[in-house]
């Protein structure tokens, strides 16, 4: 949706695409923040009829955050550890 509208697109199948190339690496990183914040957010999607943006702020999807500066810092800390499963299929 966002990259066959900027400078320099080059769909599949063009030769020498790199060579098409015409945005540097910061420039097309703001056009794809531009893209998300101006139009994809805004959108309706076809599955909720609601843009992206409208559905965050009316869903309550905003976490609740900790009660604490020390709670948060061990949420933070907290490192996932990966489940183990066994020949015999238990998992530990």
């Amino acid at each position: 949706m966002c990259l066959a509208h900027l400078p320099g697109y080059a769909p599949r199948g063009t030769p020498d695409r790199a060579g098409q190339a015409q945005l540097t690496l910061p420039e097309l990183d703001a056009a794809i923040g531009r893209f998300i914040r101006e139009v994809y957010n805004l959108r309706p999607h076809s599955e909720t009829t609601m843009a992206p943006q409208a559905r965050w702020e009316a869903g309550g999807f905003i976490p609740r955050m900790p009660d604490s500066l020390e709670q948060l810092d061990l949420l933070l800390l907290t490192v996932a550890k990966p489940a183990k499963s066994t020949p015999t299929g238990s998992i530990s």
